[in-house]
């Protein structure tokens, strides 16, 4: 899946996540690119907590910079954390409100303060549910796994 800078989200018929997963995923995109306040508060929380000098960061931005920008940016350039951090946040706003678990153990040791992120994310879901984004980016609803592109959860090893 992609989201244009208008905004608008395009699906592949070859994706393999779930409609839940994409559209938590492409919606935190979406209000990006709508300029949301939704956004800036979620993205200011995850960046106040993000450790950009951890493994687990390094591991994560390392496949982002590989999948997202062929491997052209130097994570270890305050530079790149803006477009990493963008992609990498998507993710963890998706599989915090769709697998908690193996976010957790995905991706809390890029950052301070888990708990803190957990509750950023739950914030943003609630802020999406008010404003009826979250049902415009769902569509027609969650109707088990169907295909979607996987991105970083196939390249994790926790594909299909």
């Amino acid at each position: 899946a992609a989201t244009s800078p208008d905004g608008k989200v395009f699906i592949s018929s070859e994706a393999t996540l779930s409609e839940a997963e994409l559209s938590r995923h492409e919606a935190v995109h979406v209000l990006e690119a709508k300029n949301s306040p939704l956004f800036y508060d979620f993205y200011e929380d995850l960046q106040s907590r993000l450790i950009g000098t951890s493994p687990a960061y390094k591991e994560l931005a390392g496949k982002i910079n590989d999948q997202y920008h062929n491997g052209k940016l130097d994570i270890d350039n305050i530079d790149s954390l803006i477009p990493i951090s963008r992609e990498l946040f998507a993710y963890v706003h998706q599989f915090i409100q769709t697998d908690p678990a193996w976010a957790s153990e995905r991706f809390s040791g890029a950052f301070s303060d888990w708990d803190g992120v957990v509750e950023a994310s739950r914030r943003l879901a609630q802020g999406l549910e008010n404003q009826g984004a979250a049902g415009d980016a769902q569509g027609y609803g969650v109707s088990g796994r169907t295909a979607y592109p996987a991105g970083l959860r196939e390249s994790a090893g926790r594909g299909n």
